[in-house]
């Protein structure tokens, strides 16, 4: 069986940043879609356009977590332009208030790397 892949956009605009509302979840997080057929870097571009409304650029790759089931590429992005779409399961959020917004046990299995790069600690 094919390990599932999955692709997360970190895309940070003038200290906010973009998350969305898992719907079976309830909770927000870092937009993440299942890669199907496409490079992780382009399922990431294409999906935060198609579901957001919001343009990005790919800037940098930061970390891959290898699990026995799942991949889960990281990537840093870079707002290009457009608007969310009246969605209001898309918010861009403060980043210093995301612990307000992403659950402790969502950023547990975030890779050291990307809470380095947003600033946090996790807490135990």
């Amino acid at each position: 069986m094919d390990k599932k892949q999955v692709a997360m956009g970190i895309v940070i605009r003038s200290g906010k940043i973009l998350l969305v509302k898992r719907p079976q979840e309830f909770k927000w997080n870092i937009p993440g879609f299942k890669v199907n057929g496409e490079a992780p870097e382009d399922t990431v571009v294409n999906k935060i356009k198609k579901d957001t409304g919001i343009e990005i650029e790919l800037k940098d790759f930061i970390d891959v977590l290898n699990t026995e089931n799942v991949d889960v590429f990281w990537y840093l992005c870079s707002y290009n332009g457009g608007m969310i779409e009246s969605k209001s399961d898309v918010q861009w959020i403060d980043i210093k208030n995301i612990r307000d917004f992403v659950s402790e046990d969502a950023l547990k299995v975030y890779p050291n790397e990307v809470l380095r790069y947003l600033g946090l600690k996790l807490q135990i």
